[in-house]
């Protein structure tokens, strides 16, 4: 199934430059360009990374070594 972006909103962070929602699942696009995909997510965290203070640090309290990611292209 191809990843489709249902909502994609710019963010201003030192890491990542969106945050987006697709197939109904977190995204997040880093600085360099690498787009993570976070399948075991739905939209809660979608909603909390919009909210979270800094959006590096929710990367790191909510994905990084917690959820397991798939790089893809930017949808």
């Amino acid at each position: 199934m191809p990843v489709v972006a249902n909502k994609c909103t710019p963010v201003k962070s030192s890491w990542l430059t969106h945050v987006g929602l697709a197939n109904g699942h977190l995204f997040v696009v880093f600085k360099n360009g690498f787009c993570a995909y976070y399948p075991n997510t739905d939209e809660s965290f979608y909603d909390l990374a919009l909210v979270y203070a800094s959006k590096g640090h929710f990367v790191h309290q909510w994905l990084y070594k917690i959820l397991p990611y798939k790089p893809i292209k930017n949808p």
